[in-house]
């Protein structure tokens, strides 16, 4: 815990608000070891036009090295820039974080860095939107009260209870992060949660004590968290996992960096299981280099299960397409209740599990709740379903997990 308060005390101090750049007609970096072009747009923007794209960009770069490359090597590699920060350390590479006064500087010296041997991969800092994978529902969230609803075991764990996996010990003993918009942890749903700490990128506060403290809400965060650790109570929702613990950490704006930084947090907090039921527009290799790490090399050799949303667009997921194209996370399809695929749901050969993605009850803002679905609901019962599996086996990898939750009878349908 000592080592995560001083990274994020480090966040807090070196990762500055974005400042309006002067704008250059175009910026080119490479992605997967092709180049890439932004035009500028508007009001700060560029857009890249062959992928209908609009970005920002900050005066910051990311920067990958071997791991043997020092702070003070990247210092005589980069002089004007300001500062040089840790963004995520591996076995065997690093990613830096490089801050300069002014976006005309991060622009000159991206194309000066391009020539740096040691740099593996070097790419501005850049904001784009993030995809929250909620099914529409007519006008928008089906607002309820819990206590007029006639209790019924969820199927999510009803399915669970058909296979032995609920009731147990509620995954105590297992870790979930949840990277999302922001959770409200004072809601009654909450009152039980086992919150090791919370951070929130908007306003670099970390609360690890008291899982009552306020800090900052989300509408979907709150959402997923309810569907993981909703008290039982035989009152809608019931969490699948309320007894593990909670990682929360709330990332409302997309720069690359505070994704990273994300995963990191969660890395170093040791999850056993991230729940990330978004995607962005587009995928940038640091993202999917970082996923494959901790998938590789977390839970000491047996990876950290990475869930995705697959999305609600309907399309077929293709590669480099965004987070749910990813081949080493767990990614996670919807279907209806026979078992067929959603036409909302977004499918291909990297949605690894489908799960029946049904009207359900979770926790809402201001201690209400509210109906929601889609990809989103299915990808945090997966989640749930992946906490009760590490807690009943913890010598299970990530690929044997996978294999489980494939052969779990009547997964994809209620």
């Amino acid at each position: 815990m000592k080592v995560i308060n001083l990274l994020l005390r480090w966040f807090c101090v070196f990762v500055p608000l974005f400042v309006a750049p002067l704008q250059a007609e175009t910026v080119a970096f490479k992605n997967y070891g092709q180049w890439v072009w932004f035009e500028s747009a508007s009001d700060g923007l560029y857009r890249q036009k062959a992928a209908d794209l609009t970005v920002q960009f900050a005066p910051r770069l990311i920067v990958k090295t071997a791991r043997e490359v020092t702070t003070a090597e990247m210092a005589l590699m980069a002089p004007d820039a300001t500062r040089i920060t840790d963004l995520f350390l591996m076995n065997r590479y690093r990613y830096f974080l490089l801050h300069y006064d002014r976006q005309t500087q991060a622009f000159a010296a991206l194309v000066k860095l391009q020539a740096e041997a040691k740099l593996l991969l070097i790419q501005p800092d850049l904001r784009q939107q993030r995809q929250r994978s909620v099914a529409p529902m007519g006008s928008g969230f089906e607002r309820t009260s819990a206590a007029n609803e006639e209790w019924a075991l969820p199927a999510y764990l009803a399915v669970v209870k058909r296979n032995g996996l609920w009731p147990s010990n509620g995954g105590k003993g297992v870790t979930v992060a949840v990277i999302d918009d922001g959770f409200e942890l004072s809601h009654p749903e909450f009152a039980q949660l086992n919150t090791r700490f919370y951070y929130d990128f908007s306003i670099k506060q970390l609360v690890d004590a008291n899982p009552r403290q306020e800090v900052s809400t989300g509408l979907h965060g709150t959402k997923i968290a309810g569907v993981l650790f909703g008290l039982h109570n035989h009152r809608a929702p019931e969490g699948l996992a309320p007894k593990a613990n909670f990682v929360g950490i709330s990332q409302r704006d997309t720069w690359t960096s505070q994704t990273l930084q994300s995963f990191y947090i969660a890395y170093l907090a040791k999850a056993d299981v991230i729940n990330c039921s978004w995607h962005s527009q587009w995928l940038l290799e640091p993202i999917e280099d970082v996923v494959d790490v901790m998938g590789r090399e977390g839970r000491e050799g047996k990876g950290v299960a990475v869930v995705f949303a697959a999305g609600n667009k309907g399309k077929l997921l293709t590669l480099g397409m965004h987070e749910a194209s990813i081949a080493s996370a767990i990614v996670v399809g919807a279907t209806d209740a026979n078992g067929k695929p959603l036409k909302s749901s977004n499918f291909g050969n990297t949605v690894d599990v489908w799960v029946f993605s049904e009207k359900i009850i979770s926790a809402d803002a201001n201690g209400s709740y509210s109906y929601f679905s889609g990809t989103s609901v299915s990808a945090a019962i997966i989640t749930g379903y992946i906490a009760l599996l590490i807690a009943n086996d913890p010598s299970l990898d990530v690929d044997q997990v996978l294999d489980k939750l494939r052969t779990i009878p009547e997964l994809w349908k209620k």
